[in-house]
């Protein structure tokens, strides 16, 4: 499995964003000579746990139960890469598997009064092809608000994310983009060994950190 790293450069309408994409594929097209490759799109959905209710009869009259904080409710992420057109990502209580997609219909239809949708954002862009390394570009949407850009560069000849990273860093430094967040080990991951194969699921993780919008 290739490594990626994620970045993100916000945006606040899509003139700018338009504009950002463009530089950033002038300036591939400058250094590097890419080959387009495809069109690409993600969809990325948060649900937060519905409050519990208030009981009927609270024990103590006049002193009911503290509401439940926000803070302390469970998320569940579910993630849809058109480069895995069968599976979608699936993170809660910080463990991330592939569900087949049948889970999200089970979720909006017979779990809805669980899990409340709190987000969703679209992406849709290009695949370039530079040598070792994949470009992706994407406009990221929530409804018709414009979030920003974000790029997913893979390098396909690496396993591990300790030798790829700073391949990448030196990759995308040389296109001198935009100020912008990077994504490699979200903070939320755990502890791996460093000699454990990069995989899909690791790109997927990469998505949710950033995609959260916190």
């Amino acid at each position: 499995m290739p490594v990626t790293g994620l970045y993100f450069i916000p945006e606040v309408n899509l003139t700018s964003a338009s504009s950002t994409a463009s530089l950033i594929v002038d300036r591939l097209s400058k250094s590097h000579h890419p080959t387009l490759l495809t069109k690409w799109g993600f969809e990325h959905r948060l649900y937060r746990e519905a409050p519990a209710p208030p009981p009927l009869s609270p024990a103590i009259p006049h002193h009911p139960p503290p509401p439940q904080l926000s803070s302390a409710l469970k998320t569940l992420q579910h993630l849809e890469l058109s480069t895995y057109p069968a599976k979608i990502f699936a993170l809660a209580a910080n463990t991330i598997i592939t569900v087949d997609r049948d889970i999200e219909s089970l979720v909006r239809l017979k779990l809805n009064a669980l899990w409340n949708i709190r987000q969703t954002l679209k992406g849709q862009g290009d695949v370039y092809e530079v040598d070792d390394f994949k470009v992706k570009l994407a406009t990221v949407q929530q409804g018709q608000d414009i979030k920003g850009v974000l790029v997913e560069i893979e390098y396909t000849p690496c396993q591990y994310l300790a030798q790829g990273e700073p391949i990448i860093r030196d990759f995308v430094e040389h296109l001198k983009i935009a100020p912008a967040r990077e994504y490699f080990r979200p903070k939320d991951a755990p502890e791996e060994p460093a000699d454990k194969p990069f995989t899909a699921l690791d790109t997927g993780r990469q998505y949710m950190e950033l995609l959260r919008m916190r």
